[in-house]
């Protein structure tokens, strides 16, 4: 498998012989969402010049090749991520175009067998089942009629409900992890897990054929919301292995990941697990005005109030300090609101946190390092801001 290497939000120079006329025609009809492609010039010393933005992934091109856009820190950062915010990569067209092994598969599978583990310890979700049956005793209801036209009889005509583990909601789970524990494509630890992830499912569920359409378009309830992340990761899965099946090789999982959206989503979720006492957090605001409106990152409200206490605005953007375009916002955005606090959160820690107040509008700004090991409990202890009134 040959790769073109990228890393977002850097540009990179390929020669004509790295990069044919029909990849260029690939890269531009299907990716251009993704990165910008300047043709050969005088400009670019006559080479391609390819500059992604934040999507990362692995993008088909021809035969054997792919287009690989790597994050800036650990892949394992992004599935931290992806984790607390129970969302799952996009995946392209052209699955079957790809071949060799990434580092994707193997988080993906890890991701699912987590989580599947911590369900299995915490009680899968049951299912009731409505059954009639004579018992030598009382359960659920007496089928009267049934009874008067039977009264010698020594059992009792009962209809009761019965709850199940093996149902197809657990069924879709113990069928991937079957499938991927022998397919190749994990090993080591991660093998392992899945393997561990797989037994704690055994006994309980019955091993049935599984096709990859019947993980999705579910509708789930309260009591097993939690499934739908991992119903959509054994829908990849077993995609995958389909794929890798018909192409005779061991293909990896074309992705593309919305970094700028995934690191959004999960500011505000690690807002909402560790915000201040008495405070509540909702996210996607939207404030109208005579011009328009406004739509905010999130805000932080009194929850005795209602008042707004704080504006959050995230920034996907690997500075050292904020720019004053940013400042600007969140100024715009507090006074809108008619708070005099707001938090600027970057993906990389500056090296001292700032906290500047202009105008009435006191600013801090601090980072979660997508660069280093990411830790889920650093996001309010680190950051240092007090964000109530």
């Amino acid at each position: 498998m040959e790769y073109l290497t990228l890393t977002e939000h850097e540009e990179k120079k390929f020669s004509k012989a790295e990069i044919s006329a029909q990849e260029a025609e690939i890269l531009r009809q299907r990716y251009d969402s993704y990165l910008d492609i300047t043709y050969p010039s005088p400009a670019t010393d006559g080479k391609w010049l390819l500059e992604p933005g934040g999507h990362i992934g692995v993008l088909p091109l021809q035969g054997s090749r792919a287009l690989h856009i790597k994050p800036k820190g650990p892949i394992q950062n992004v599935f931290e991520m992806l984790e607390v915010i129970g969302s799952l990569p996009d995946i392209p067209e052209g699955a079957s175009q790809v071949g060799a092994a990434t580092d994707f598969t193997q988080q993906l599978v890890r991701m699912l067998a987590k989580r599947v583990i911590r369900r299995a310890r915490e009680g899968l979700y049951r299912e009731y089942i409505s059954r009639e049956q004579d018992l030598p005793y009382v359960r659920g209801t007496i089928d009267v009629g049934k009874h008067v036209r039977r009264p010698h009889r020594t059992k009792i005509p009962c209809r009761f409900e019965e709850s199940k583990t093996d149902n197809e909601l657990n069924r879709i789970l113990a069928w991937t992890l079957y499938k991927v524990a022998r397919s190749g494509l994990c090993s080591g630890e991660t093998l392992r897990v899945a393997q561990a992830a797989y037994r704690s499912l055994a006994g309980r569920v019955s091993l049935n054929p599984v096709r990859p359409e019947d993980c999705v378009g579910r509708h789930y309830n309260r009591l097993n919301e939690d499934y739908r992340p991992m119903h959509g990761a054994c829908y990849l899965l077993l995609k995958h292995m389909g794929l890798s099946h018909e192409s005779g090789d061991q293909a990896v999982m074309p992705f593309v990941i919305d970094m700028p959206s995934v690191f959004e989503d999960y500011v505000v979720e690690m807002l909402r697990r560790q915000a201040p006492e008495g405070c509540s957090v909702q996210s996607g605001v939207i404030h109208n005005h005579e011009f328009g409106h406004f739509e905010m990152d999130a805000v932080i409200y009194e929850k005795d109030t209602g008042e707004a206490a704080s504006v959050v605005e995230v920034k996907y953007k690997y500075h050292d300090s904020p720019s004053a375009e940013d400042l600007q916002q969140s100024i715009a955005y507090a006074s809108a609101l008619g708070c005099q606090k707001a938090l600027l959160v970057y993906p990389r820690i500056p090296e001292n946190e700032t906290t500047a107040r202009i105008g009435d509008t006191e600013i801090h700004t601090t980072g979660i390092s997508l660069e280093e090991d990411l830790s889920k409990d650093v996001y309010l202890e680190r950051s240092g801001a007090d964000l109530s009134t």
